[in-house]
């Protein structure tokens, strides 16, 4: 019996080792090479002020990271890089920009930064990302002065907004309403708005149009009642009520149709007109025009109607603001791709010098060298949408002229 319980051991043992030896022979199936990531930071207001509109554009972050993935991220000499978004709280003020792009520059490496729409807290952005050498690819940001310039020179901003939307609501103006000679201004106190105040103001009267009142508002003011009521006392053709987010823009269109005033009123800003229209209501949204888009009009690019139903598909309701997030993103990956590098200067220098690059409004072009002093631009097709008896329609798209 123990021999035959030997026997049996042996054989056993003998099978078990032929057995690895077997499977350590037979080839294994080479895996595929994990893909490396570039870490993109994000400074938004969770909390504080201006939080109700910046969660509005935080819902646009996930997809467009899943997006770009989706694409197949960016390749560098052959290795596959994929785009992974770090959010970091603001709280709505300067201070708190400050150390939130301090903590990701510091403790999560980010070389890279999107988004920023207000002027003063993309200012504060900057006071950390250019000495660090972190490449910043900003949302919004107005077409203020010193964003973009010779002395930042890892700053871009691949949405033209504000300033730059002023020229073209002005050759608009003079195009389709030629008989428009005299002109209010409106707009919110601060260096954004008196900016924006003095542009409207130059190009008015460039086109030979008189401004009969001027006057600035305060920011967060809801009650508009009483300045509309001296400015409409002007007795001017057309109201240019500045640059402004959605809600004093819609509240100052209902105020003045409710005083009786049914001529022309115009915004550089952009708000989402699906947003504004139940503000509004349909009764005075008309003889109105902004720099927003109506996805459903004719000649609309291809990419927005794709870029819209990509979030549909997500299960997001698409809105307009979401472009900014969307193509602060777009426009680094492109430029990260195009300079084959992920030395934040070597693809800055390819950046401003890519002779076309792609956005959700189609096809553009780098500019502002003469303008800023860096050609830092993305220039790109604007929209001109009007508001026509309580619906919204998008009636040109111009190529803005910022050399």
């Amino acid at each position: 019996m123990k021999g035959k319980k030997f026997s049996v051991v042996c054989l056993v043992s003998i099978a078990v080792v032929l057995a690895l030896a077997v499977a350590c022979a037979a080839p294994t199936a080479p895996t595929a090479p994990e893909a490396k990531t570039i870490k993109v930071g994000i400074v938004t207001a969770l909390s504080g002020p201006g939080s109700e509109l910046e969660a509005l554009a935080l819902k646009s972050i996930p997809p467009i990271e899943s997006w770009l993935n989706e694409q197949g991220g960016v390749t560098i000499n052959g290795e596959k890089y994929l785009i992974d978004t770090i959010i970091e709280d603001g709280k709505g003020t300067a201070e708190g920009y400050v150390a939130a792009v301090t903590k990701l520059v510091n403790m999560d490496k980010v070389k890279f930064m999107i988004g920023g729409n207000r002027p003063d807290l993309i200012f504060a952005l900057q006071s950390v990302t250019e000495p660090a050498k972190v490449l910043l690819s900003m949302g919004f940001g107005g077409g203020v002065p010193g964003l973009i310039g010779p002395d930042k020179p890892l700053s871009f901003r691949p949405s033209p907004a504000g300033a730059e939307s002023i020229k073209n609501n002005y050759v608009y103006l003079a195009e389709a309403y030629p008989n428009v000679k005299t002109l209010a201004l409106l707009g919110e106190q601060g260096p954004g708005g008196d900016f924006f105040g003095a542009v409207s103001k130059m190009e008015a009267e460039a086109r030979g149009i008189k401004v009969v009142f001027n006057e600035m508002y305060p920011v967060g003011t809801k009650d508009f009642y009483p300045i509309l009521t001296k400015a409409i006392a002007a007795k001017p053709d057309a109201m240019d009520i500045g640059v402004a987010f959605l809600e004093p823009l819609a509240s100052m269109l209902k105020q003045g149709r409710e005083l009786g005033y049914t001529g022309l009123m115009f915004t550089a800003g952009q708000p989402d007109m699906s947003l504004m229209l139940p503000i509004v209501g349909k009764e005075y949204a008309d003889n109105y025009y902004s720099n927003c888009f109506d996805l459903a009009s004719p000649g609309t690019p291809p990419m927005l109607k794709q870029i819209a139903q990509y979030y549909t598909d997500k299960g997001i309701d698409f809105k307009s603001d979401f472009l900014f997030q969307w193509d602060s993103a777009w426009c680094l990956a492109q430029a990260i791709q195009a300079a084959q590098s992920l030395d934040t200067t070597e693809i800055a220098a390819t950046w401003e010098n890519m002779t076309s690059i792609e956005t959700g409004f189609g096809t553009g072009h780098m500019g502002g060298m003469k303008t800023y002093g860096a050609k830092h631009l993305v220039l790109r097709p604007m929209p001109i949408t009007a508001l026509i008896k309580g619906e919204a329609k998008t009636v040109k798209w111009i190529m803005p002229d910022i050399p």
